[in-house]
């Protein structure tokens, strides 16, 4: 058996993208293709065996309701709750507290707001 082992590394970047279908299209996939020619660049130089696994794209504004993707109350960054099948992996965990969705960043400044019984 090799002394090796597979890992596998992810970076999640959100971007504010055009509404009009052709131009955010166009602007993805130009991104998409620099980051694929910086992690070539990058494996290159670490002299490491690797593949591409897959680029994915998430509608979060479109598709929050059937994903489990929603803007925290307290900052408006997106976050999905991890406990559920359905999480999306690169957002920050969060759940819903008291009717509000929050972020595990934002839950200290929810609890000051919320009071205790």
């Amino acid at each position: 058996m090799p002394d090796e082992q597979d890992i596998l590394i992810s970076q999640s970047v959100l971007v504010k993208a055009p509404r009009d279908e052709a131009a955010m299209h166009k602007l993805r996939d130009r991104i998409a293709a620099r980051i694929q020619q910086a992690v070539e660049g990058v494996m290159l130089s670490e002299s490491v065996k690797w593949s591409r696994e897959c680029t994915n794209f998430h509608y979060l504004e479109r598709s929050s309701v059937l994903e489990n993707a929603r803007r925290c109350f307290y900052c408006s960054s997106w976050a999905t709750d991890p406990t559920k099948l359905d999480a999306i992996d690169g957002l920050i965990p969060g759940c819903e507290l008291d009717g509000r969705w929050v972020c595990d960043q934002c839950i200290e400044r929810h609890e000051q707001f919320i009071p205790t019984a």
